[in-house]
């Protein structure tokens, strides 16, 4: 079965393009001055930077699509719904799981305004340079998400206030969910918050099944979001918080009652 049609559509540019730098002088200035006076040329900017996101994503799913595991970069919408718990004050230490093309980076540099401290953990060393090159101020390490105590030592904290995850974890096996729900519950302040996605076609797959029982396993209270119907595909969002505690052999705090994650009546 075809892949659907992906990407956010090119806007029709209604003006000449702009001039080269060398025809203008060179200049910033100018190009800026030139950028303001056609807007359509901003905003074809910004629909062909889109297109190019999803264009490599849909290359690095092809290339490894368990590590990927989606082909298009998530919408603003679910973004600002995943980035929620971000605090808006002092200088939180914000860690970010599979960044991919940065659809979440740049709303919790946004949020942060130069605060704090942001990490992002990106296995794959193709997106992990291009973050670095969108976004100086991130420290973007390529290494594996359950790697995650052991960094966050080596910079210098023992505690995350935030873990924001844009991780596969339906693509995971069952193990690499257990060592990586492990990491983030150890790092996770008491009064810290994890935020994950799953989309709506694979919410009923035996591995997000197990997922979501992880993590009422590793979270006192998990809470699911609105359904988030525009993006690509429709996904939900998972709040976490409380982490249980683990016992000095590193076995799961004893469990509490099942209670099933439900999602609102509105997304059903």
């Amino acid at each position: 079965m075809p892949l659907p049609a992906m990407g956010a559509a090119v806007l029709p540019i209604r003006r000449p393009l702009l001039p080269r730098q060398a025809d203008i002088g060179g200049t910033r200035e100018c190009s800026q001055t030139l950028e303001r006076t056609t807007p359509d040329a901003g905003r074809s900017r910004e629909a062909m930077s889109l297109t190019s996101e999803t264009g490599t994503m849909l290359r690095e799913f092809l290339r490894s699509p368990i590590d990927t595991g989606a082909v298009a970069p998530s919408s603003r919408r679910l973004g600002t719904a995943v980035t929620a718990p971000v605090p808006e004050l002092g200088h939180p230490v914000v860690v970010e799981l599979g960044p991919g093309t940065g659809a979440f980076t740049g709303i919790i540099q946004e949020l942060l305004g130069g605060r704090g401290r942001h990490l992002a953990i990106e296995i794959n060393p193709q997106l992990a340079e291009m973050l670095r090159d969108r976004f100086p101020y991130v420290e973007v390490l390529t290494e594996q998400a359950a790697a995650l105590p052991r960094l966050l030592a080596e910079r210098g904290h023992e505690k995350a206030d935030v873990v924001v995850s844009g991780l596969p974890w339906a693509s995971f096996p069952s193990t690499v969910q257990y060592e990586t729900l492990s990491a983030i519950r150890e790092v996770l302040a008491p009064d810290g918050a994890f935020t994950t996605f799953g989309y709506v076609h694979a919410m009923r797959l035996a591995s997000a099944l197990r997922f979501r029982r992880m993590m009422r396993e590793a979270f006192e209270e998990v809470v699911a979001g609105r359904t988030v119907w525009g993006n690509l595909p429709p996904a939900f969002v998972l709040h976490g918080r409380r982490p249980r505690a683990v016992t000095p052999t590193g076995a799961p705090h004893p469990l509490a009652p099942h209670r099933p994650v439900r999602l609102l009546a509105e997304d059903h």
